[in-house]
Protein backbone atom coordinates (compact mmCIF):
# COMPACT_ATOMS: atom_id res chain seq x y z
CA UNK A 1 0.00 0.00 0.00
CA UNK A 2 3.03 2.37 0.77
CA UNK A 3 4.09 2.34 -2.63
CA UNK A 4 0.69 2.82 -4.28
CA UNK A 5 1.64 6.30 -5.29
CA UNK A 6 3.55 9.01 -3.97
CA UNK A 7 0.80 11.02 -3.05
CA UNK A 8 -0.74 8.58 -0.49
CA UNK A 9 3.40 8.08 1.07
CA UNK A 10 3.20 12.06 1.47
CA UNK A 11 0.01 12.60 3.00
CA UNK A 12 0.18 9.36 5.15
CA UNK A 13 3.89 11.40 6.41
CA UNK A 14 2.26 14.46 6.69
CA UNK A 15 -0.38 12.98 8.81
CA UNK A 16 2.47 11.33 11.45
CA UNK A 17 4.40 14.62 11.43
CA UNK A 18 1.26 16.43 12.88
CA UNK A 19 1.00 13.56 15.21
CA UNK A 20 4.18 13.89 16.48
CA UNK A 21 3.76 17.76 17.02
CA UNK A 22 1.22 16.85 18.95
CA UNK A 23 2.47 14.87 21.18
CA UNK A 24 6.04 16.39 21.37
CA UNK A 25 4.21 19.63 22.19
CA UNK A 26 2.05 18.36 24.70
CA UNK A 27 4.90 15.87 26.48
CA UNK A 28 8.26 17.92 25.29
CA UNK A 29 7.00 21.62 25.25
CA UNK A 30 9.12 24.59 23.50
CA UNK A 31 12.07 22.15 23.90
CA UNK A 32 10.55 19.39 22.02
CA UNK A 33 8.75 21.82 19.49
CA UNK A 34 11.79 23.51 18.18
CA UNK A 35 13.97 20.10 18.01
CA UNK A 36 10.50 18.97 15.36
CA UNK A 37 10.49 22.16 14.13
CA UNK A 38 13.95 21.43 12.62
CA UNK A 39 12.89 17.80 11.74
CA UNK A 40 9.73 18.49 9.70
CA UNK A 41 11.80 21.66 8.29
CA UNK A 42 14.46 19.34 6.78
CA UNK A 43 11.80 16.65 6.00
CA UNK A 44 9.90 19.00 4.13
CA UNK A 45 12.89 20.30 2.47
CA UNK A 46 13.83 16.77 1.38
CA UNK A 47 10.47 15.67 1.05
CA UNK A 48 9.32 16.74 -2.76
CA UNK A 49 12.48 15.64 -4.15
Amino acid sequence: RWEEGSDGKGGREKATVQWLLLVVVGDGGREGYGWLLLVVMDQRDTGPT
